[in-house]
């Protein structure tokens, strides 16, 4: 910038330098140091962000594969529980097919106990031995009039079934009000006693 001065003696054109633009300059560079540390502190911050997203999601990663492993071993359980439940259903099939049997066997009426037998034994089975409450409870269940039982009196007072078992004390209970009365010494095999739905003993020949 140029500046006209005069004095008494002559006039002068003089060139004086503007310090306003370097003051500018100055300013601008301070701002933008300013800035950029601004923006440092903003980057380190979002470093520090990233840095916890990532140990976070590590983290949920971990837990995801904890989680996958806890629900395979739930889903060898279930596979074993539905093995075991499966065995269980074939067992039942078995039970159910073997008392459809007896039932067959209970509801030969033939006249005489070891006719009876006999009927049993050619369709592949013998009569009814009952072994519990359960099974005395199905049997009373089914039975058609007064069916022989697979129960005889080898000799006085010794009943056993026809597997061979001796009648247990247990079981006893299930006889009839009186029974077994041998009555007139001929009595000496068992049934189900009509409407009474207990045991009875009766003449093998009836």
């Amino acid at each position: 910038m140029e500046e006209m001065y005069a004095n008494d003696d002559s006039v002068c054109n003089i060139t004086v330098v503007n310090d306003r633009g370097s003051s500018r300059s100055k300013k601008r560079l301070i701002v933008g140091l300013i800035s950029l540390g601004i923006l440092s502190v903003g980057l380190l911050i979002g470093l520090i962000r990233l840095g916890f997203l990532t140990h976070a999601l590590s983290s949920s990663a971990a837990g995801l594969s904890g989680t996958k492993d806890n629900l395979t071993d739930c889903l060898h359980d279930s596979n074993d529980q539905i093995s075991a439940l499966t065995k269980e259903r074939d067992q039942l099939n078995a039970a159910l097919l073997e008392r459809s049997n007896e039932v067959i066997r209970l509801q030969s009426l033939s006249s005489s106990w070891n006719k009876a037998r006999e009927d049993c034994r050619n369709k592949g089975g013998d009569l009814v031995v009952i072994n519990n409450d359960d099974e005395q409870n199905f049997v009373l269940t089914i039975s058609v009039n007064s069916p022989w039982i697979g129960l005889s009196e080898e000799t006085e007072g010794s009943w056993k079934w026809v597997d061979g078992t001796a009648l247990s004390s247990e079981f006893k209970k299930f006889w009839g009000q009186g029974q077994p009365d041998n009555a007139g010494g001929i009595e000496n095999c068992g049934q189900i006693w009509g409407n009474l739905k207990a045991w009875n003993d009766d003449d093998c020949d009836t």
